[in-house]
């Protein structure tokens, strides 16, 4: 069958925008019963995106829908893609057209062409050899036969062999319409018996999960296979020439159950026989130190469409994270793990707590729903400075200058001890300010962040690129990686397929073994702190007595104008008590701050 496949962009979006939108049907021409899969792609989207709308005509039907999504980084750049699924069944012959598909992105509407679709009667097909007529069957099973919607079934493909025989061709995949499927795992050949005879069994296995309760077919499969040519004296005499015969597996039909009702609230599509946990990086942090959270999912079920569930954590900031996956081998139903993490910052100070979400999911083995309610999380929140307070924010009065008032009016101060300390606490400011400025490490922290994301996600074509840019960037920083670039090269361009998760944990430990370079970077807020002890030190030797209470209390009246971040009223103030009776040193300060 032909493929099929159209690319639209918004009608009125303008030139050169950076989302696109791509719809494609799987094939163009199926037979009656075969299905065919929508596909609906946005790349880049800028806002928030709405699920796909499009109408089918009578003579088609909608089997069920998924959604997923990917990042990836190529030479610098990152790219974020949604991806819609819907499997479309095929009731009736004749041409169709589906669509056209709409999808809002913001505030636009990009909108894709109808898509044409044939579906033809079904035709006649050669007679297959009958089994074991030619030394070989071809047999399709799924396991279990009749699962729950979302429940993990594993295909699998199985070729036994009697006689030697060579593959010519033919389409050895069976098509998995109203599923969402996994790629196949690496093929596995035994040796066994059929019909009392020795055979050499060839087999491969996926996971696939149902989308949709009712019937379900997994499509015929077939191989064109034919003897090896003979060897020896028999070659000689003249025999005919092996001809290629068909072997066909037979369709199988699945029939999905529904979950049953009474699903608890935060249930959110989870099936499987799953353990859950969740934890904090550390159990104490500053106000001004992100915190990492991990909640990990273990067993057997439909890990790779779990999503990270809601949290409600009023106390923190909480950033969107990334996804670990540490799935069971390709084609295994067996357990592994799905890892979400979260962001954090705290709001304040204090010994805070972290409530976990509601958790619930349907175990198909007992054919219950589960809840599970995991402990609380504390942690100790700490100041996020030296020495400061916490109302202390940027804009008001520094704590080292609050907590010293203003006397005008008191003793005179010697005016060099007093020049002296404005000017200290002047470089102390400056340099606090300075202190405050990024970290130059944390670039080159966040590139090796966002690389290991990207090597966690990607899968097929996309992997091996991430992983060529990732062994580039470990080898600019002193990482050997000459065995890894000869894989990674060795699979994108000489066609030698090699382990793709190995090559994955090997691309993930060189880069977990490169260290931050080191910039030059002075602790410039501990300079600070020296430079405004120093201040405090020479207006302490140059101040005198306290002046009378009514300046004093005018003194603490601007003063409280500076924590309402009046800066402008403090200083007029500050100012004009100053003219009334210069020298004090506190005083003094507060001007120099405000003139800084």
């Amino acid at each position: 069958m032909a493929l099929a496949a159209a690319l639209a962009l918004l009608v009125a979006a303008p030139a050169g925008a950076a989302t696109q939108v791509q719809a494609t049907l799987t094939a163009g021409t199926v037979e009656v019963g075969a299905g065919v899969t929508l596909l609906v792609t946005v790349t880049d989207p800028s806002g928030g995106t709405g699920d796909p709308q499009f109408t089918l005509p009578p003579g088609l039907s909608l089997l069920g829908s998924e959604q997923g999504q990917s990042f990836s980084w190529v030479n610098g750049r990152s790219t974020s893609r949604i991806e819609y699924r819907f499997a479309i069944g095929t009731d009736q012959a004749g041409r169709y057209g589906v669509g056209p598909i709409r999808v809002r992105v913001g505030k636009l509407v990009y909108e894709c062409p109808v898509l044409p679709l044939v579906v033809t009667a079904a035709t006649a097909r050669p007679q297959p050899a009958a089994r074991g007529a030619v030394g070989a069957s071809f047999v399709v099973e799924v396991k279990p036969q009749r699962p729950y919607v979302g429940q993990l079934v594993q295909l699998t493909m199985r070729l036994v062999q009697t006689q030697a025989l060579n593959q010519a061709g033919g389409n050895g995949t069976p098509s998995t319409t109203g599923f969402w499927s996994e790629p196949y795992g690496d093929p596995i050949e035994y040796r066994a018996t059929a019909g009392g005879r020795p055979a050499w069994v060839t087999e491969r296995r996926a996971r696939i999960y149902p989308l949709a309760p009712g019937r379900a077919v997994i499509g015929s499969a077939s191989l064109l296979v034919m003897p090896a040519s003979p060897s020896g004296p028999d070659a000689f005499l003249g025999g005919s020439t092996p001809q290629p015969t068909e072997v066909r597996s037979e369709s199988v039909a699945v029939q999905v159950q529904p979950l049953p009702p009474g699903a608890p609230a935060a249930f959110v599509d989870a099936v499987g026989a799953y353990a859950w946990s969740w934890g904090l990086d550390r159990g104490h942090t500053t106000q001004d130190q992100a915190l990492t959270l991990h909640l990990d999912v273990r067993g057997v079920g439909n890990l790779p469409l779990l999503k990270p569930p809601s949290l409600d954590l009023p106390d923190f900031e909480v950033y969107a994270g990334t996804v670990d996956d540490s799935l069971a081998p390709r084609g295994e139903a067996s357990p592994g793990r799905r890892r979400f993490q979260w962001t954090l910052v705290p709001k304040r100070t204090g010994t805070l707590a972290l409530h976990a979400p509601p958790l619930a999911w349907f175990d198909p083995g007992p054919g219950t729903y589960h809840s599970t309610s995991l402990p609380e999380l504390e942690v100790d929140v700490l100041a996020s400075g030296p020495g400061r307070d916490e109302s202390e924010d940027a804009g008001t009065l520094p704590g080292a200058i609050a907590r010293d008032p203003a006397h005008p009016g008191g003793q005179r101060a010697r005016a060099w001890v007093l020049a002296l300390g404005g000017v200290l606490l002047g470089l102390s400011v400056r340099a606090w300010r300075r202190g405050a400025r990024p970290d130059p490490r944390a670039k080159e922290e966040a590139g090796r962040l966002a690389l290991l994301e990207t090597i966690q996600r990607a899968r097929g074509n996309d992997f091996w690129t991430a992983a060529d840019v990732a062994a580039t960037w470990a080898e600019d920083r002193g990482r050997p990686v000459l065995r890894l670039r000869e894989d990674i090269a060795a699979a994108r361009y000489g066609g030698r397929p090699a382990p793709e998760d190995d090559v994955r944990r090997r691309i993930v430990e060189r880069l977990c073994e490169v260290e931050p370079r080191e910039g030059s970077r002075v602790p410039m807020r501990g300079v600070a702190v020296v430079l405004a002890l120093l201040a405090l030190g020479t207006w302490f030797v140059g101040t005198g007595s306290r002046g009378p209470d009514v300046l004093a209390t005018r003194a603490l009246a601007a003063d409280e104008l500076a924590r309402k971040h009046d800066a402008d009223g403090a200083a007029s103030a500050w100012a004009e008590l100053w003219r009334e009776d210069p020298g004090d040193a506190p005083l003094a300060a507060r001007l120099a701050w405000a003139a800084l």
